[in-house]
């Protein structure tokens, strides 16, 4: 909203000229203009001081209100909008304005706070500001009942949304309830926010809107503004499935619970080895198909066929893969040492993210959004926190991880050969000192683990004379089931569960 002076080459009040916009109501009034301005804006108070900061002292004549109406002077009327021009005088000089716009009732809609400006004579001057919109309440939606993006809104005194550089940006915390992995708004997508779920339940997430930027007025100040809301986001846990890479079958098996007789899908993949599922359901494979050095391909459910190949990863050997909760795949390289990540929609070459790694095998993520890597030769597993370029904390086995899980109590399982012998260590937070148990029985040549939402485990035996998976139960672990049905080189299994989710205020 720019106020221009005239020039002129003489001593005396200047016409300087404001320039406003307001916006019929219609269906697309939520798109973006240059600053807000609300469709209810029916009037303007202006302000206009000298002496500030300090001792502010109100021009003459001010703080005056102006209407603006289709039939107010100064103002036309299109189909689009209500243009008023708002002509003011004013001596050379240091100014500092103020602008409320209000609906019909008086209620302020948008602000722009002590803006300052000057007055120069014989040169054109611009005062470049900003409304904020003033928020009277937050709404938030869920964009997908099965993904994770929340929408999130703020909404003035008349229910209009506020959007354009008067908006406010906003901010999520969890504050009570089952972890849900957040991933704040960004740049680009500044009304939406990630939320996945670790377990069904319902977390209570807390939205909190500022401003920021020049000339741009903080309206949370205001009086009546509300820049925080609660709401109830829920789980519900739809159904849970077992996925098998098998890498001499050649395929990757998908079992129902409970998990065990025949597979209820298998996917047709060379050398399959790992698995990792994003919030759409879309499944990745790790491939070591031959010639290539290794391909990982991308299935969309029913997961009858491949819908894109991601990526070819060179001779790097694609072991782990994991999911991180604003879709960017990882990739774990077993011959390169590395961990490297590419973003939807999978078509660039992946980046290196992490490297000096030695054989990394598993990864996962945990409820936190750390990722974990179980490093085989490099003899243990190593922690990075977000986002996975910095410093480590690790955990040492003694001796060759293949693979790393967590259950619904953040205990950490770390499958290894240790001390010769196929072990799974459990690992109680924050997992610095020796281990709370150790499980034997889970297979002769054990290869990947899971655990589901009961936290039962789930290894993975590759030894060709009991190629299986086994089913351990807690507390103990000691005990419990196997299954044989077309397993031939089984590898990284995984659990996942699908989830619905919902949101509404609390």
């Amino acid at each position: 909203m720019p106020a221009t002076p005239r020039t002129t080459s003489v001593h005396q009040r200047l016409p300087v000229t404001i320039k406003i916009d307001v916006p019929k109501a219609t269906s697309s009034t939520a798109a973006r203009r240059a600053a807000y301005v609300s469709p209810a804006t029916t009037q303007m108070t202006i302000d206009i001081q000298t002496g500030c900061p300090g001792a502010c002292t109100d021009v003459s004549g001010y703080p005056t209100t102006v209407a603006l109406t289709p039939t107010s002077g100064g103002c036309t009327s299109t189909l689009a909008s209500t243009s008023c021009q708002l002509q003011i005088a004013l001596p050379p000089g240091n100014y500092t304005m103020t602008l409320t716009t209000a609906d019909s009732g008086g209620t302020t809609l948008s602000t722009a706070q002590q803006i300052a400006f000057t007055i120069a004579e014989g040169q054109a001057n611009t005062v470049s500001l900003s409304l904020s919109g003033v928020p009277a309440s937050i709404i938030a939606s869920v964009l997908n009942q099965n993904a994770a993006a929340v929408l999130v809104e703020a909404l003035d005194a008349d229910g209009n949304i506020i959007v354009g550089p008067g908006a406010p940006t906003f901010t999520v915390a969890q504050t009570a309830g089952p972890t849900a992995w957040l991933v704040q708004p960004t740049t680009t997508s500044p009304n939406e926010f990630l939320a996945t779920p670790s377990a069904p339940g319902t977390a209570t997430l807390q939205v909190t809107a500022s401003y920021s930027g020049t000339n741009v007025t903080n309206a949370c100040t205001q009086s009546g503004a509300v820049c925080t809301a609660t709401f109830a986001y829920t789980a519900t846990q739809a159904s849970q499935n077992l996925f098998v890479p098998n890498e001499s079958g050649n395929d990757v098996t998908i079992y129902g619970a409970p998990f065990t007789g025949a597979p209820t899908t298998t996917i047709s993949v060379n050398a399959a080895y790992a698995v990792a599922l994003d919030s759409k359901g879309d499944l990745f494979v790790s491939s070591f198909a031959s010639g290539s050095g290794g391909v990982v391909t991308e299935y969309a459910p029913p997961y009858s066929t491949a819908t894109a190949t991601i990526a070819s990863i060179g001779y790097g050997f694609p072991t782990g893969l994991a999911v991180g909760a604003d879709g960017t795949l990882y990739i774990a390289s077993d011959f390169n040492g590395t961990i490297s990540s590419v973003a939807p929609p999978y078509t660039g070459t992946p980046q290196t993210v992490i490297s000096g790694l030695n054989n990394p095998n598993g990864i996962i993520f945990d409820a936190s959004g750390n990722l974990w890597i179980a490093d085989t030769d490099g003899q243990d597993v190593r922690e990075y926190p977000p986002p996975y370029t910095n410093g480590f904390t690790s955990i040492s086995p003694g001796g060759y991880p293949s693979d790393v899980g967590f259950d619904t109590n953040k205990n950490l399982f770390v499958l290894a050969y240790a001390n010769s012998t196929p072990e799974a260590l459990e690992y109680a937070p924050p997992y610095t000192g020796a281990p709370t148990a150790t499980i034997t029985g889970g297979g002769v040549s054990q290869a990947g683990l899971a655990l589901d939402p009961a936290n039962n485990l789930y290894i993975a035996d590759q030894d060709i004379t009991d190629e299986s998976f086994k089913i351990l139960t807690p507390p103990s672990y000691t005990s419990g089931t196997q299954d044989t049905s077309g397993l031939y080189g089984p590898g990284l299994l995984r659990m996942f569960t699908s989830v619905t989710v919902s949101i509404s205020p609390s």
